[in-house]
């Protein structure tokens, strides 16, 4: 985070954003649902006062989301960041079966050649005519 990111002012969409995970919160608070660690860090900021409290609580708790929605991005990233390694890895290894391959291939061709002119030799030596089959 640069120094002057910190005096750029929130898009239309950071403001949209901010408005539904506040309307989350209040939401989770209507219905009972309260995160334990951010509700005790709530009431001992706010010194037991229920009403500072409560405010304390959705203020933690819509920067918790951010946190999540931050990391979910930072997770998708490193996820895609994986997967492009492995295609890599992946390509690699298909790169050095093919070059084995060819490898393979030069060498038995190598050795067909081989075996051909010992043949041609051989049948000079006998008198024998050498033909291919």
């Amino acid at each position: 985070m640069s120094f002057f990111s910190k005096f750029k002012q929130p898009s239309a969409s950071d403001r949209l954003l901010e408005e539904q995970l506040y309307s989350d919160v209040l939401n989770e608070v209507q219905s009972g649902v309260k995160r334990e660690g951010l509700w005790a860090k709530a009431i001992a900021k706010s010194n037991g006062n229920e009403s500072k409290a409560k405010s304390l609580y959705i203020e933690f708790r819509v920067q918790s989301m951010r946190d999540d929605l931050e990391l979910g991005n930072e997770l998708v990233d490193l996820a895609k960041a994986k997967e492009a390694q492995k295609k890599q890895q992946e390509q690699k290894a298909m790169k050095m079966a093919a070059e084995k391959k060819q490898e393979q291939i030069h060498l038995k061709a190598k050795q067909e050649k081989q075996r051909i002119k010992e043949l041609k030799k051989l049948a000079k030596i006998t008198g024998n005519k050498y033909t291919e089959s």
